[in-house]
Order: structure tokens, then C-alpha cells, then sequence
């Protein structure tokens, strides 16, 4: 999982989760979505700004998929 910050739309973000099997490396699953970060950065509170994004991926992910 990851976010990547636009270089060239303030704000704006492409969140990833890329799932793999073990030790073959087999990608299971990937997923991405473009957000707008709503949370302005502070030093030592990234979490609250990037977290909740991360979270939408993951449950999109519990509930569409049959991987688990």
C-alpha cells in the first residue's frame, strides 16, 4: 500500500494496494484510486491524512473480492 502525491494537482493523491502471494510473488490483486486529501499535512500526524484513504482500499477490497 501507498500514496503517491500529484505533482501537478494540489491536493490530489493515488492511493495503491498490489497483493502478492508468498515466496512466488504472484500478484493477486491490485487496486488504485485517485482522492482528494482533505486533511491539511502536519509534522507527526500523517496518519490522519493518509490513513482513512489507505482504509477505503482495504474494505473495497473485504467486500468485492474472494481472495480471503
Amino acid at each position: 500500500m501507498d500514496i503517491s502525491f500529484s505533482k501537478n494537482i494540489e491536493n490530489q493523491a493515488l492511493t495503491c494496494i498490489v497483493i502478492l502471494t508468498y515466496p512466488d510473488l504472484n500478484v493477486v490483486l491490485e487496486d488504485y484510486e485517485t482522492v482528494d486529501m482533505t486533511v491539511p499535512y502536519y509534522p507527526g500526524f500523517l496518519a490522519f491524512r493518509e490513513a482513512p484513504h489507505l482504509f477505503n482500499l482495504i474494505n473495497k477490497i473485504k467486500v468485492g473480492s474472494n481472495i480471503y
